[in-house]
């Protein structure tokens, strides 16, 4: 019987544990796939299908707003809505990347597409003195907020104001990406 109770409270543990560590080990193995640039890992972490769709959606909303009844009415607006569609996908696609996620869980929300190289320093001048602070890595400011027991959300500040949100669900007993929701001031 008391092998019973002490099997019983390790299940226990077990389970509470794995409730309150999971979350920010899935973060955590995502910002390691990010940086790596590991496409394989990242399509074990990231339900790409879901995310360009709500990325899609905000955008579509943001873009069009109210409007879209109105244009999708009319002939030429259903071709601007067309065009407007194309550009959006490729928009996404620098969202929907290596580089993109990596900018998305920094706070920065990519506006023209990839960022601008950093400049190329010239050799023959001697290093700039001063400390210099490392990059800032993928989800460093984030917070993690269990919302139910098989979804739960990773808010990091975003650079212009408000908080982008990284929305996991469980598949399985790991976690994947399906969600990112952009603040709506930008």
């Amino acid at each position: 019987m008391q092998r019973i109770a002490i099997g019983i409270s390790i299940l226990g543990l077990t389970i509470g544990l794995y409730y309150f560590v999971s979350p920010p080990a899935a973060v955590t193995g995502l910002r390691d796939a990010i940086i790596r640039g590991d496409s394989i890992e990242l399509g074990d972490r990231v339900d790409f299908t879901r995310v360009r769709q709500s990325l899609k959606e905000q955008v579509n909303t943001l873009i069009l707003g109210k409007s879209y009844q109105k244009l999708a009415s009319t002939p030429f607006g259903s071709f601007a809505i067309g065009v407007a569609s194309k550009l959006l996908e490729g928009m996404l696609d620098s969202f929907v990347s290596p580089a993109g996620l990596a900018d998305l869980a920094k706070g920065r929300i990519p506006s023209d597409g990839p960022s601008a190289p950093e400049p190329s320093r010239d050799p023959s001048m001697p290093e700039p003195s001063g400390k210099t602070e490392p990059p800032e890595q993928p989800f460093a400011r984030a917070r993690i907020d269990r919302e139910s027991l098989d979804r739960f959300s990773a808010w990091v500040p975003a650079d212009g104001g408000g908080e982008i949100r990284f929305v996991f669900r469980r598949q399985g007993l790991g976690w994947k990406l399906t969600e990112i929701i952009l603040p709506t001031n930008h």
